[in-house]
């Protein structure tokens, strides 16, 4: 299975190295972390990124540059990558801003708690049982493809036959 990439989004260290320290051990067979301290830094990445993010764990109230707000970025992200899951993660706990994210694109909404790390691994671990289940199902679509085919080709061939 290809690994995931999740792209971190955070302009605190002390949690940047605990998300580090916590998750990349546990998940270095199944996904590949990425960190960045500011927006920029992840626009950056995104655009110029081949290979890009299948996940964003997005602080909402990143320091910013002028150019964006919490919900504004997010609306940035799905413009360049519509496919990129967005988790926005935050210590608000504001109902009005957690519908308003997910409203403008973002997946779900992950509130900053002392069990932050176990959110995030449930998040995470539905995430590679997604990955794991089409990685099923795409052969299961390409021998029902070569099925077909060889259907057909048998009809006209047995057709040009008789």
């Amino acid at each position: 299975m290809k690994k995931l990439n999740v792209y971190v989004v955070d302009d605190d260290v002390f949690y940047l190295k605990s998300i580090i320290l916590g998750l990349n051990p546990e998940y270095s067979d199944t996904v590949e972390f990425k960190y960045f301290f500011n927006a920029n830094e992840l626009l950056k990445k995104l655009n110029n990124e081949e290979d890009s993010a299948d996940y964003v764990l997005l602080d909402y109230n990143l320091e910013i540059s002028d150019r964006f707000n919490g919900m504004e970025l997010i609306k940035e992200i799905k413009k360049i990558n519509s496919n990129v899951e967005i988790i926005v993660v935050s210590a608000q706990n504001n109902n009005q801003i957690i519908l308003s994210t997910v409203k403008n694109g973002a997946s779900s909404y992950i509130q900053k708690s002392p069990d932050i790390l176990n959110s995030i691994r449930n998040v995470l671990n539905k995430a590679i049982i997604n990955a794991k289940q089409q990685k099923k199902i795409e052969p299961a679509i390409l021998l029902f493809l070569f099925l077909i085919t060889l259907s057909i080709f048998m009809i006209f061939f047995f057709g040009i036959m008789t």
